[in-house]
């Protein structure tokens, strides 16, 4: 009896962890601003360059730092976030899978996807780093 009490115990908290998760990930999600169009990433070439933003802490989506994030053709980035306490930087790697791009680092993982916004091309990212923090930035090509 006892086994079956400790994996209904089990069950429960996975599915409470499950419905955490995707609360999460729908209240970044509902916070897209560039609208629903996500445009796939063919090569690392199409995100190419200097994207900046503001990172927003996850759950709560208050503004946290500003971010600067430099991605190269050849599947490398590197990052650097200006708290004004503390600045962070960072590198890694890209890979793409299926036209959504997932980043690895030194800080952590992420999720890249590219929105086409009324204003432009937008990097969004959702982070998460090794600390156990989770971001979510909107990214605009830095000119």
């Amino acid at each position: 009896m006892a086994k079956v009490k400790n994996r209904l115990k089990t069950g429960c908290v996975l599915v409470a962890l499950i419905c955490l998760a995707a609360a999460v990930i729908g209240c970044a999600v509902s916070r897209l601003s560039p609208g629903p169009k996500i445009l796939p990433v063919g090569s690392f070439a199409t995100i190419a360059g200097e994207w900046e933003g503001v990172s927003q802490t996850v759950p709560e989506m208050q503004d946290d730092a500003a971010v600067m994030l430099i991605i190269n053709k050849e599947g490398r980035f590197n990052f650097i976030s200006n708290r004004r306490t503390e600045v962070l930087l960072g590198t890694g790697t890209l890979m793409n899978v299926d036209g959504v791009v997932v980043a690895k680092g030194n800080q952590g993982t992420a999720l890249l996807t590219l929105h086409d916004g009324a204003g432009g091309l937008v990097l969004v990212v959702q982070a998460a780093l090794t600390n156990g923090r989770h971001y979510y930035l909107e990214m605009t090509r830095n000119r």
